[in-house]
């Protein structure tokens, strides 16, 4: 019961952080980008309060699919992990992103944690379902997790290891900070590769950088096939 009034809570924080401008029945090809990212708020938050899960997260063969053993799968840098066997905090799921070690993992758990390392091992100890989503260009993946190390490692002097857990402030932005958002950081600034996600209005659909972006995102297959990434490896999903 304590840790559904936590992801509650968090989820309230997290809404009330945007203001939604725009309304979703007077869509139209005249938006700008703001206003569409804005009408992207109000969709995940309708969807969110109708399903408990945001948009476009998994597909339904992922959800059928039987994974295999780890076994000697070898972890590149930049692989992005996502798993099924926590949430973080509101967020269905959670994710990390390998580093240039790649037995190393960035990630934050929730509130009241800050960034933190941790082995390929314990992630698969504390996160046994989880799945390997690797990005098609090997140097920029490498890229985002050297990123993701100098910014947001401690031992590396990293200038955002000390951010609280939360959703303030714009994907792009540093005053806060979130599981997923720091895997689409380190992509968007160490590779030049902004995530994109699908928003639908009654008049066209257009790819756009979300407002929000949370960890099954990074698995749905139209999501991957758009911006370059595919699924790799099934460990106990």
């Amino acid at each position: 019961m304590k840790r559904i009034l936590m992801s509650l809570l968090s989820l309230v924080l997290f809404l009330s952080a945007f203001l939604f401008d725009s309304n979703p029945s007077a869509a139209n090809s005249d938006l700008t980008d703001e206003e569409l990212t804005n009408l992207h708020y109000q969709q995940a938050l309708e969807e969110m309060n109708r399903t408990g899960s945001y948009p476009g997260e998994i597909d339904n063969d992922d959800l059928n699919s039987v994974p295999p053993e780890a076994g000697s799968f070898s972890f590149k840098a930049g692989d992005i992990l996502v798993t099924k066997s926590t949430d973080s905090s509101g967020l269905l799921g959670h994710t990390g992103i390998v580093l240039t070690n790649p037995k190393n993992v960035l990630h934050i758990r929730g509130p009241g944690a800050k960034p933190a390392v941790i082995s390929i091992n314990q992630w698969l100890s504390d996160y046994p379902a989880t799945k390997v989503v690797r990005f098609n260009s090997s140097s920029r993946a490498y890229d985002a997790a050297k990123w993701a190390s100098s910014n947001y490692v401690k031992s590396n002097g990293g200038r955002y290891s000390n951010l609280d857990y939360g959703f303030t402030g714009s994907i792009k932005g540093f005053k806060s900070t979130y599981c997923s958002k720091i895997v689409w950081q380190a992509y968007y600034y160490g590779a030049q590769k902004g995530y994109k996600v699908i928003l639908q209005t009654p008049s066209q659909t257009k790819w756009i950088i979300p407002g929000i972006i949370a960890p099954y995102h990074y698995l749905n297959k139209s999501y991957q096939n758009y911006n370059g990434f595919k699924t790799v490896k099934s460990i106990k999903w």
